[in-house]
């Protein structure tokens, strides 16, 4: 077996990707529902769910689409968002 093609290891790194971001998502989600979807903490780990599932879903459509695609932009602009208001309710927990 020879070494991998640059198809295949960036396939593999979207690959990669694509399941650290569902493990994220699972796990915030855990989290916030333990958290009884209340608070500052639980909402933040709502948000970075959320986020990593918009991550998720960017990193499968930038595996098939071309790396100009407006969509997989849209799509990160989103995973973007989330991420903004994740880490808003975190600065709402110390501006005190």
């Amino acid at each position: 077996m020879g070494p991998l093609s640059e198809a295949q290891l960036t396939l593999a790194c979207y690959g990669t990707a694509i399941v650290l971001n569902l493990i994220i998502t699972v796990y915030g989600f855990i989290v916030a529902k333990h958290l009884g979807g209340e608070g500052v903490f639980a909402k933040t780990a709502s948000f970075t769910s959320w986020a990593a599932l918009a991550f998720a879903v960017y990193n499968g459509a930038a595996a098939m689409l071309p790396p100009e695609s407006l969509a997989t932009a849209g799509i990160e602009i989103v995973g973007t968002g989330l991420l903004a208001a994740a880490t808003y309710q975190l600065y709402t927990l110390v501006k005190g």
